[in-house]
């Protein structure tokens, strides 16, 4: 990348800007500088790559805003999974209880879990606390969709079971 293209992305960093806003990224984010420099970046690439093969300046920057909102969305999405990994999560005793009952509930559920195997909980981790969809889980593993819809299925009737049981 010569310095040329830099310039060139420089003088257009409003198509930038307008990626971070079409990604819902505010000027007050922590990270807004450095999405918008990597944003400028990978720009300047684009300007190079697609200029070599005779795209015209407006092409270019259609497929760059394209580039540009996919690394952007894909780094946000790394930084969320990396502030879950590090929020600890509540123990059941902090929760806010009223009644003795809703603990004794709490305490049949998290028992019904540890019964689980681990991948049961993984999918279940995934679907409702992480809120991904089923199509996402089954393309994550290389499963078709029946699939993991039956093994959520057989793992809330196992769950029922274990919390009728008490």
């Amino acid at each position: 990348m010569a310095r040329e293209e830099l310039l060139q992305a420089w003088e257009n960093r409003r198509l930038v800007g307008g990626v971070l806003k079409c990604a819902n990224v505010r000027r007050d984010y922590s990270n807004y500088e450095d999405l918008f420099m990597d944003g400028i970046l990978i720009y300047a690439d684009e300007i190079v790559k697609w200029q070599r093969r005779g795209k015209t300046r407006a092409e270019t920057d259609q497929l760059a805003f394209r580039k540009i909102l996919w690394r952007t969305t894909d780094s946000l999405r790394r930084s969320q999974l990396q502030e879950e990994l590090l929020t600890p999560l509540t123990p059941i005793t902090d929760l806010p209880i009223s009644n003795w009952n809703e603990l004794d509930q709490a305490l049949d559920l998290q028992g019904a879990l540890t019964a689980l195997t681990t991948a049961e909980r993984e999918l279940l981790l995934a679907h409702f606390v992480k809120q991904r969809t089923l199509v996402t889980i089954a393309d994550e593993e290389g499963v078709c969709l029946q699939t993991i819809s039956r093994r959520k299925q057989r793992i809330l009737q196992k769950l029922r079971g274990f919390l009728a049981a008490r």
